[in-house]
């Protein structure tokens, strides 16, 4: 072989390991080529698996907004709000609710009804009044632990325009009408109030004589009582509820007190002005001249060398004055019983007025 065939073998042969090294080389790359395909194809998967952790964040921020309502969740009304109308929607039952919104009305349209009854005193005033439009009573005068029969007495009762009128006219009788002449007169006005009787004027008329009269002028305005006689004229500071001698048993007739309770007066005789007690003693069966009569028994709280007032009040005849015993801090009695009422009232929703002629029987 010469020299030349020698070189074009070598050449050959260098051509071999050359194809031999770049085959081999993409044999051994190509797998690499591949694979990074494979993880840019993987990567995208991961990318997605990251999308739907998104809403977990929204779903974190929910909780907070929960828990802001859970902080504002004492008042529970509004979750229970949520569910009411939506069953209210699905079961439509709100011809019920009506009816019960239609009952809890009921109530609403008889509240009005006590603002009514404020106003009702002053029909009461008109007609009927816890006392009668027209009354009088005739007492027998009874001076002595023997019950001698020394005078009478007639009361006279009657209400107008919300006005009262009261008069008690005594005088002696008999054998005692010579020592004792002349008539002894009491009467007091005023104003029917809610609250009963509220005299403005009480006067005492002692036989003829001018110089025996005493009043008492008060003015529940100015909140002043005048007592005038012959002698002066004095003013004091007027109490609320203040009575005169005459009015306040009227005042107990009308507002007749329970068994047990004491009473705390103000009462003016048109001389002075006193705080008195009356303690309610109790029911009790009297016999009195016309009968059994079941009366209501008043006494006034004194010490022994004070004057006594005990007042029996008819349980069947308006709770007017039937019986008044009188105490003198020497320990004389005189009593003032009533033997007949005559009533003229106004019945049931103002009928015709009729006159009524009570015989104190209690049966």
């Amino acid at each position: 072989m010469n020299l030349t065939s020698r070189t074009a073998i070598s050449k050959k042969i260098v051509w071999a390991l050359v194809l031999s090294i770049v085959v081999h080389l993409l044999l051994w790359y190509g797998p690499q080529i591949h694979l990074p395909f494979n993880q840019i194809e993987s990567a995208p998967l991961d990318v997605r698996l990251v999308l739907p952790q998104k809403p977990v964040p929204a779903e974190i921020t929910k909780p907070k907004i929960n828990t802001k309502q859970s902080s504002r969740s004492k008042p529970p009304t509004p979750r229970i709000l949520k569910p009411a109308p939506s069953e209210a929607i699905a079961e439509a039952p709100q011809p019920p609710i009506a009816e019960d919104v239609s009952r809890e009305s009921q109530p609403i349209k008889e509240a009005p009804e006590p603002v009514a009854q404020i106003e009702k005193p002053q029909q009461k005033i008109d007609a009927p009044y816890p006392l009668p439009k027209q009354a009088e009573i005739h007492f027998n005068l009874y001076k002595g632990e023997n019950g001698l029969n020394v005078g009478k007495v007639v009361q006279t009762w009657q209400i107008q325009n919300n006005r009262y009128s009261l008069t008690s006219v005594a005088q002696a009788t008999g054998i005692f009408s010579l020592i004792k002449s002349g008539k002894f007169v009491q009467t007091s006005q005023g104003k029917l109030t809610d609250n009963g009787l509220e005299p403005d004027a009480f006067w005492i008329q002692r036989g003829q004589s001018a110089d025996s009269t005493e009043s008492a002028q008060l003015d529940h305005r100015n909140k002043t009582l005048t007592l005038s006689s012959a002698q002066n004229t004095t003013t004091l500071p007027l109490p609320d509820g203040t009575q005169d001698l005459l009015s306040f048993t009227y005042q107990i007739a009308a507002n007749p007190p329970k068994i047990g309770q004491t009473l705390q007066l103000f009462i003016t005789n048109g001389r002075k002005l006193d705080a008195y007690e009356y303690q309610v003693i109790g029911e009790e069966l009297l016999e009195l001249p016309q009968g059994k009569t079941k009366t209501l028994h008043l006494s006034k709280v004194h010490k022994p060398n004070e004057d006594g007032t005990d007042i029996w009040f008819g349980i069947e005849q308006y709770y007017l004055p039937v019986k008044i015993r009188f105490t003198d801090r020497d320990g004389g009695v005189a009593e003032q019983i009533a033997s007949e009422i005559q009533i003229k009232s106004e019945k049931n929703n103002k009928a015709d007025a009729a006159t009524e002629q009570q015989p104190l029987s209690g049966s």
